[in-house]
Parts: C-alpha cells; structure tokens; sequence
C-alpha cells in the first residue's frame, strides 16, 4: 500500500538507507521498533509527525496503539499540545504511523531525540515522512489558519541531525537541492485544489526557540527569504531524507508576526490556533495519501 509514487519514481528505502544510519538507528531505538512490529496490524508506508496542538487529529480514523512511555529508551515530549501517543491510521489505501508529539532543541534535547519519531519510523520500514507544524507567518497578508506547503528550508539552528552519530562519510556525503520532494508537493497541491483546499507555498526557517521573535529578528527572518517560522521540522526532515524516505511537509500558520512593535503570544493562542485549522491539516493529509497511491 502507498508504493506506487514510490515505484513511479523507481526509489526504495533499502537503496537509499545507508547501513551504517541502520546501525546507529537500530542501536538507539531498535527496542521500540520491535514493541511496535508486535502490536501493528499491517506494515508502516508513512509517518505523520503532528505539530502543536494538533495530537486530535485524524482522532476518528486513528487508533491509538501506546504511549510514548511504553516505548523503552524512547524520549518523552514534555511541551503542552505534544501528547506523545502512537495512533494507527489507514487513511486512502496508506497505512498512516501518526505520531503525535515532537521533542524540541529548547527542551534540552539531544538530537537524537529530536530526530526520535522520524527514526522510529524509518526503522518500521516507513518510505515516506509527512511532517506537521504550526509556525508564525513571515509573509506579508498571509493569516492564522493558512496552511503552507513546505518547498524549502532556512536552518538558523545552525545544527545538523547528521553530525556525529548519523553522520556519513565525509567524502560520499552531499547537501541535496531541498529535503522536501519537489514533484510530491506539486502532486498535494494539485489535490488540495481538487480538494478546494486554499495553501500557500514557500520556506520554513527554523530556529531553536523557545522565545518568539522580536519585530527586529521577524525584519531580518524576512530579508533571509523565510515565509514561515518554527521550532521544528528541519532536523526532522533531514534525518528522514538521510535515511531514504521521501519527505513532505506543512506548517500551519498559527500567528502573524510583524516588523513593528511586537504583539504578545502566548502558546496557548498557537495551540487553540492548531486546533482551529485541524480541517485544513487533514485535507493535507489525505491529499499527501492520495497523491501516493494515485500518481499522475
């Protein structure tokens, strides 16, 4: 199920999973991976990494399978909106590994933590990473409640999830264009406007957090080419393409954020915010589904 975009485009995660990523992979979270081989009901074809807020969705199709704490050595997110629950999900033909909780840099994490649900997954033998956030937006006449196809990535965490322990060699290793696959965006747009789904397109630009940004940092954000800013994603996004999977991705825009005098925020807004926009996330979803199983 939720190969044929993959055969289309002649790729299989064992010829793009380096063994030694397996290795490093097997040796941190292989004992969660067996607990989940025994209690799944049918093999993983994707992973959706929830964003804040956003741990009710696809709640009607979901099931839930355990917590985040019944998966020995795996992190435990500790930031409100991250419920830290493995929920499974056939959603068009696609058997859907929805994780609903991340572990941030701002929490103190190692990057191993940080990167925990996309490894999980890849070790579960999942092909495609469909990664979820809500993020402020940079863009000019852009609202709360817009949703923003993922085209490209600013990393000013200045951090990689390859360095050290999934590192490559060095002289194989080469930065691809985008770790977000150009022709499966184009695939979900098409089917969100099938769908009569409004999105946006453009860069999220990732920071460490947790604080906001201040109008002087939202001007330079600006300048830097982001439409989109979180705390998220990126490290996520790189792990999955470092271990084969084909890598798709939305931000939900949560706030607005301005260049003069900065307006209070709380997280609360950003999760009361997610939640509003949950129908527009799981058309996304759907439509990433869709496009997998049915290419053009």
């Amino acid at each position: 199920m939720g190969s044929e975009y993959l055969q289309r485009k002649n790729i299989t995660v064992e010829n793009r999973f380096p063994q030694r990523f397996r290795a490093s992979l097997e040796q941190k979270f292989g004992k969660s991976a067996e607990v989940l081989r025994r209690i799944l009901p049918v093999p993983v074809d994707a992973v959706v990494v929830t964003g804040s807020g956003m741990s009710s969705l696809l709640q009607e199709s979901a099931k839930p399978v355990l917590s985040y704490n019944e998966l020995p050595d795996f992190p435990q997110p500790t930031v409100a909106g991250h419920a830290g629950v493995v929920r499974h999900a056939i959603v068009e033909g696609v058997s859907l590994l929805v994780l609903t909780g991340r572990i941030h840099l701002y929490e103190g994490a190692a990057m191993q933590d940080v990167v925990a649900p996309v490894a999980l997954a890849a070790l579960l033998g999942a092909r495609t990473a469909l990664l979820l956030n809500s993020a402020g937006g940079l863009q000019p006449g852009w609202h709360t409640g817009d949703i923003m196809l993922i085209a490209d990535t600013i990393n000013m965490t200045f951090r990689s999830a390859r360095r050290g322990w999934l590192y490559a060699t060095p002289l194989s290793y080469s930065h691809p264009p985008t770790y977000f696959d150009e022709d499966l965006r184009r695939a979900i747009g098409r089917e969100l406007t099938r769908r009569r789904v409004a999105f946006r397109e453009g860069a999220y630009l990732g920071v460490t957090g947790p604080s906001y940004e201040t109008p002087a940092e939202v001007r330079c954000f600006r300048l830097l080419g982001g439409q989109a800013i979180g705390m998220s994603t990126i490290h996520e996004a790189e792990c999955a393409h470092a271990c084969g999977m084909l890598v798709a991705g939305c931000s939900l825009i949560s706030n607005t954020l301005h260049e003069t005098a900065a307006a209070a925020l709380s997280h609360e807004e950003v999760l009361e915010a997610a939640r509003s926009g949950s129908f527009a996330i799981e058309e996304w979803i759907r439509a990433c589904c869709r496009s997998l199983t049915h290419p053009e």
